[in-house]
């Protein structure tokens, strides 16, 4: 995780550009970077393809991303 995301969510909010929408695996994001969404109402976007761990993992080419997922 970039350690400037939460200034540049802060940054992105100051624009009137919307949405501000940020794409993770979840994997990274702590309660104090949660709370900078929440406070700059930025929208979080992830990726879920099955709820099959053989298909999750083939679609991701990552051994392990359907566990990891359903963890967060």
């Amino acid at each position: 995780m970039n350690a400037a995301l939460a200034s540049m969510m802060a940054k992105a909010r100051g624009t009137r550009y919307e949405p501000v929408e940020v794409f993770s695996n979840l994997n990274a994001i702590a309660d104090r970077l949660l709370e900078t969404f929440i406070r700059h109402n930025i929208k979080i976007a992830t990726s879920f393809y099955s709820a099959r761990k053989s298909v999750h993992d083939t679609i991701t080419k990552v051994n392990g991303s359907h566990r990891r997922r359903w963890k967060t």
